[in-house]
């Protein structure tokens, strides 16, 4: 008996030596990706567990951040509803969760976690984060085990300290997004600030654009006169084999809800999957096929003139509200220097219209002095 004390002192003493440990991995840990993945993989080392998940609470669903010790086959469901959610009930009460066999559990026997993956036990902690519950922390296991409340209290523990390094590499994450968006507002500030060109001005923010958000393709539309559809002013990786379309048709306005959208909201607009979209205008998807679209309009003393089209040809993208913002930006830049553009054309046509007329009166004031 003395025995066995000693042995479970001792490593007890090693956990608590691996937990400090952990704590500090994750204090100088910035990066959202191996933040996850450290967290996933000391939980199992921790709690001597065979995988591990972490998921994050966004709105009304619970999205799979990481996973450890999953196969590419066997990967976790990403998003779900958390009233849909087995783990949404971890979330919704705040309190751990575990189950010895969840092949005989009512709540997990037919999941696929247990007649697909085989796993037979598992622990699930809140992350807790200034009293709100962000998003779940479990633990699986291939074989029937009961989870000790030292196993309980540790991984609660962890998952503490994890919702502080996830909150402060957020905070981190948000800092250098806003630095870097501040950075390439300056650098379109600048583009478009060093010419007055306006189908080349339009071709700098289209490539400023593009390089910002990753699409493939943007292109840089004028409204007409009746408002009725977006004209073409400049385009940045237009393919060769679209080039004609894309500056011979334009993008309609009235009856293309996807753009209407945009227009009375004075917002962007974006659709991850733009085949299934119905919002989008069909004729004008058959030209330019695409994967997914954001449209971002350019706005002038609270009217939109026009707007930025980023394409993405073949791969889904999903957006965020970080690159909505960028966008936003961009084209709100790019909408002062059109202003500016129209403004100089104008003072310039009313100068030549000035020294015109001037020039006319002086012949009329010569010829009026030869008649007398």
């Amino acid at each position: 008996g003395g025995g066995r004390d000693i042995t479970a002192r001792r490593k007890r003493e090693e956990r608590q030596a691996a937990f400090v440990e952990i704590v500090r991995e994750l204090a100088a840990e910035s990066d959202f990706d191996r933040l996850f993945s450290l967290i996933g993989r000391r939980s199992c080392e921790l709690i001597e567990a065979d995988s591990a998940a972490i998921a994050l609470v966004e709105g009304d669903e619970i999205v799979t951040r990481s996973s450890y010790g999953v196969g590419a086959l066997e990967r976790l469901p990403e998003r779900r509803k958390l009233s849909e959610s087995r783990v949404g009930r971890v979330v919704l009460n705040r309190k751990p969760y575990a189950s010895s066999d969840m092949a005989t559990d009512p709540h997990w026997k037919d999941s696929r976690v247990v007649t697909e993956r085989g796993y037979r036990a598992v622990l699930e902690v809140p992350i807790i984060l200034r009293g709100e519950a962000i998003g779940v922390l479990g633990l699986l296991q291939k074989s029937p085990r009961s989870f000790s409340a030292e196993d309980v209290a540790l991984l609660i523990s962890l998952a503490n300290h994890a919702a502080v390094a996830i909150d402060r590499t957020s905070l981190w994450n948000k800092m250098e997004a806003r630095l870097r968006e501040t950075q390439t507002l300056l650098a379109v500030s600048q583009a478009v600030g060093s010419t007055l060109d306006l189908t080349e001005m339009m071709r700098r923010v289209a490539r400023m654009t593009a390089l910002s958000l990753g699409a493939d393709m943007v292109g840089a539309y004028l409204a007409d006169p009746d408002l009725e559809s977006l004209r073409p002013i400049a385009g940045y990786h237009v393919p060769k084999h679209l080039l004609e379309t894309f500056v011979k048709f334009p993008i309609p306005l009235k009856g293309h809800r996807f753009v209407e959208e945009a227009w009375e909201r004075g917002r962007s607009v974006f659709s991850s999957n733009a085949p299934a979209d119905p919002r989008i205008d069909r004729e004008t998807f058959e030209r330019f096929p695409h994967r997914s679209l954001l449209f971002v309009p350019m706005i002038v003393k609270q009217k939109p003139i026009g707007g930025l089209f980023p394409v993405w040809w073949t791969h889904p993208h999903q957006f965020t509200s970080d690159e909505l913002h960028l966008g936003e930006g961009i084209a709100r830049q790019a909408a002062v220097a059109i202003e500016n553009a129209r403004l100089l054309e104008a003072e310039r046509e009313v100068r030549e219209r000035l020294e015109i007329s001037e020039a006319r009166y002086r012949e009329l004031f010569e010829k009026a002095i030869d008649i007398v």
